[in-house]
């Protein structure tokens, strides 16, 4: 897949800016070394009982770490600072996997939740140590996050071979299904940085998106896309306790409050090792992005354009030396956990973020 000026991942307890592809492994390129030393010592102990061969057949339950190193844009109302930072991203996920042909491994992917990192700007020019450092994160709804696991499942395949498991890329968009994501046109007449009319309310704006008929409401709030929350706080806001109104940002709360439609795509490539039947580890390379379509955002009480907001946002580029995975079986087989999974996907991502520390 290919995605037009999709804005990267940051922060975002939810998600961020341009695009984002593997900065050890660009796209194109290798794959992670399947002999990377994932080391499992850093995971909670799986107990499993032993097999003559390694057994993947069955369910299980995937944490994957990503780590980003984020970059600013220019010419948004506030900035990356300091310039150079590395945050941490999350995904969670069920994988079912059955022997298939060829000696490869058939893996169906339900996703049930991403979370991203909370980074460190600034209004205006980047100087640290000032008044004009934000907090900023993009924290995911309670909506979205019921509606993670109602994207369609994904198909894709695994090999074993002797110690070395590598899974073929695994990708999960939400908020469209196209190839080329819907995103904003800044270039379009009215429609960029010091344009604060369009882009505001629940009907995508066709003169300032392109194909607005790609979209899709997952979240279910009536708004095109996925809605997303922004919040970006001084010292000053932390200590008076403001609160970030981001779904009425017109009421006076935290420097930087409002909501961001858009959607939203990741890809991760990973390898690794089984350490039994019931445990495997490694490292992933990644290919995350997302693209915005609308936003309603206000900087001290002023309203941002969605071109403004755009820029506002950073880039960012997967680490693959340091984006971990922790594959965990839950069926119960081989004297692994059994946390009783029922059939419905949200039902059954909805067990796995409550048993998420067992995956750390």
């Amino acid at each position: 897949m290919h995605f037009r000026k999709l804005v990267c991942l940051t922060a975002f307890a939810s998600l961020l800016v341009a695009c984002s592809s593997d900065s050890d492994n660009p796209p194109g390129g290798d794959k992670p070394d399947a002999d990377t030393d994932a080391d499992s010592s850093t995971h909670n102990s799986i107990p499993c009982d032993e097999t003559d061969t390694t057994d993947l057949a069955g369910t299980w339950a995937l944490l994957a770490r990503y780590s980003l190193a984020l970059q600013s844009q220019t010419g948004g109302a506030v900035n990356l600072c300091p310039l150079d930072q590395t945050g941490p991203a999350t995904l969670l996920a069920v994988l079912d996997i059955e022997p298939g042909t060829g000696g490869f491994y058939d893996v169906t992917s339900v996703s049930c939740q991403l979370d991203l990192p909370q980074v460190s700007a600034a209004v205006g020019t980047c100087v640290p140590g000032q008044s004009n450092i934000l907090t900023v994160e993009i924290p995911i709804p309670q909506r979205m996050i019921n509606r993670f696991a109602s994207v369609p499942p994904v198909q894709s395949q695994a090999t074993l071979n002797s110690s070395a498991l590598s899974l073929d890329p695994i990708a999960f968009a939400w908020g469209a299904r196209t190839s080329e994501l819907p995103s904003w046109q800044p270039s379009n007449p009215g429609c960029g940085a010091n344009d604060t009319a369009p882009g505001h309310t629940s009907v995508c704006e066709e003169s300032c998106v392109d194909h607005c008929d790609k979209l899709v409401d997952d979240d279910e709030d009536g708004f095109p896309g996925i809605t997303v929350n922004l919040c970006g706080r001084t010292e000053e806001d932390v200590r008076s306790d403001l609160p970030c109104n981001a779904e009425d940002p017109t009421t006076a709360g935290t420097t930087l409050q409002g909501v961001i439609s858009m959607s939203v795509y990741t890809q991760i490539t990973m390898q690794g090792t089984p350490t039994s039947s019931c445990e495997a580890s490694g490292t992933f390379a990644s290919n995350t992005g997302y693209t915005v379509v609308g936003a309603d955002a206000y900087l001290t009480g002023g309203r941002l354009a969605v071109a403004s907001v755009i820029l506002s946002l950073p880039t960012f580029q997967g680490k693959t030396n340091d984006s971990t995975w922790h594959l965990v079986r839950v069926d119960g087989k081989h004297g692994a956990p059994n946390w009783n999974l029922p059939q419905g996907a949200s039902e059954k991502c909805a067990i796995v973020r409550n048993h998420r520390n067992e995956l750390e």
